[in-house]
């Protein structure tokens, strides 16, 4: 039996077909999303929630799929910002993106989310559908927050920091000036920044070569730290002294630049001048007296002891110790103030450093009574340098080694010649010193706070002016010490001219 074929029925199936298979795509696309998805009816009744959707927001299907919107989760959705857009996307077809929702939610505590929704016309008519995206950026807002505190704050500390922070731009223009400067140097941030230290820098004229050398070499090694020091311009025409530390953050692309710190000094400098002056000041005007109170206890010395006044003799010799102390420490001081202010100068001698060692140890031998010098002595050598500095050191040395071996009767002087240099040592066998004292005992002011040490005089300047002339003389000085056996001082001078005495 024939039948006739019924094309529109098979053409309204297929068409059912399409629909359907589209819709399935559709549903497999969103359930492959991370992004909370919603596929809502015209009215707002949800038709499917993706795995994203219930996995952020801790629902099932049952509560959520063919409720309203607004009703699903204890009414968790119905936020007022959200029903006033979709009223506008039900109503005028105006979609939104970007609705940025915070909101408490029962099953997941606090959410940070942005809200997106679109409506799409049905086929044929029937209806419409609206997608809403929801997407959890509750991490993003917190990092955000965290970023932006530590903004503020890293503004607040560059605002209320004393020292200036300036970025400048491989060609010495400056790209970023911090708060700082005005409160140190009296400008707004933006009256410096775009200007160059080339063109138009507020640098002492004397100084600019320096921030130029010091920008360059920063350049140049950008592994270290480039210190400095020059004077900057204030803005009401005053000059101050600034410390300044270059860092090469050129690779950095955050930075891109070099950074500088500036550190107002001028102060500093200041005191530090007015206490070199004093101390000079004081000392000169010491000496003057000392001097001759000197002189004038030698001549009663020699005097009384004509006239056999063995005791008197005895206490003007303590006297005579006394003075000396005294001149030593106005000593130390002048020249704790020539190292200091830069101003020490060296003289270029030869000298024979035998005769010397001999020189010093009568002239100390005389200072004591109790102690023993003994020397044993290398070859004779000629060396050059600054004899009456070096005499000095190992004045110093021997000074130490009496006063720290207060139960002692022997010091040993030693030097030995190699091809290059010469080693003097003094040996005391007194209380030593402890090892962890060591690599301090040529600190500037450093004394040993220990009850033991507390009873010996002194500024704590002797051995560092000893080491200070030692090392600008191009040698090395050190100590080994076992406690309570005693020490040994060393020093090594270079043999710029090795040649032994008579020869040529």
């Amino acid at each position: 039996m024939y039948m006739k074929k019924d094309v529109n029925g098979s053409r309204a199936f297929g068409s059912k077909q399409k629909l359907k298979d589209t819709g399935d795509y559709a549903k497999a696309i969103i359930e492959t999303m991370h992004e909370s998805l919603l596929m809502l009816t015209g009215d707002l009744f949800i038709r499917h929630a993706n795995k994203g959707f219930y996995k952020t927001f801790c629902v099932t299907p049952e509560e959520t799929e063919g409720c309203y919107l607004y009703d699903i989760a204890n009414a968790e959705w119905n936020i007022p910002e959200l029903k006033e857009q979709m009223s506008l996307l039900q109503s005028r077809d105006i979609p939104f993106t970007h609705l940025e929702v915070t909101r408490d939610f029962p099953m997941v505590g606090r959410r940070t989310v942005w809200l997106n929704a679109n409506k799409f016309p049905m086929k044929e008519g029937k209806g419409s559908m609206i997608l809403l995206a929801i997407q959890d950026i509750t991490e993003q807002k917190m990092l955000e927050e965290r970023l932006k505190g530590n903004e503020e704050r890293l503004y607040l500390l560059l605002r209320n920091a004393s020292d200036i922070i300036t970025v400048f731009d491989e060609h010495g223009t400056i790209k970023y000036e911090s708060p700082a400067i005005e409160p140190v140097l009296g400008y707004k941030p933006e009256e410096r920044v775009g200007k160059n230290i080339h063109t138009d820098a507020i640098v002492h004229a004397d100084d600019r070569s320096i921030k130029i050398e010091l920008l360059q070499k920063a350049i140049e090694s950008p592994t270290e730290n480039i210190s400095g020091e020059f004077r900057i311009r204030h803005k009401d025409g005053s000059y101050h002294i600034i410390e300044a530390i270059f860092n090469n953050m050129l690779e950095n692309k955050k930075i891109n630049g070099i950074i500088a710190t500036y550190r107002d000094v001028t102060e500093r400098k200041s005191l530090e001048q007015h206490k070199d002056e004093f101390i000079g000041i004081a000392s000169h005007e010491l000496k003057t007296p000392v001097t001759s109170l000197k002189a004038y206890l030698q001549i009663l010395e020699e005097n009384i002891l004509k006239a056999n006044g063995s005791q008197s003799v005895d206490i003007l010799f303590k006297m005579n110790k006394q003075v000396d102390r005294l001149a030593i420490l106005i000593k130390d001081l002048l020249d704790f103030t020539r190292i200091e202010g830069g101003k020490l100068k060296f003289r270029e001698d030869m000298y024979e450093l035998n005769e010397l060692v001999l020189e010093i140890v009568d002239e100390v031998q005389l200072t004591t009574k109790q102690h023993k010098i003994q020397v044993h002595l290398s070859r004779p050598v000629l060396i050059e340098g600054d004899r009456y500095r070096t005499g000095q050191v190992l004045t110093n040395l021997l000074n130490n080694a009496i006063k720290y071996s207060p139960q002692g009767d022997s010091v040993v002087v030693r030097t030995k010649v190699d091809k290059q240099s010469i080693t003097i040592s003094v040996q005391d066998f007194g209380i030593g010193i402890e090892h962890g004292f060591l690599t301090k005992v040529f600190d500037r002011f450093f004394r040993v706070n220990e009850t033991q040490y507390h009873h010996f005089p002194g500024l704590g300047l002797g051995l560092y002016i000893a080491a200070e002339f030692v090392k600008r003389q191009g040698g090395q000085i050190w100590v080994t010490s076992e406690p309570r056996k005693g020490s040994v001082f060393y020093f090594l001078l270079p043999i710029l001219l090795s040649k032994e005495p008579g020869n040529k």
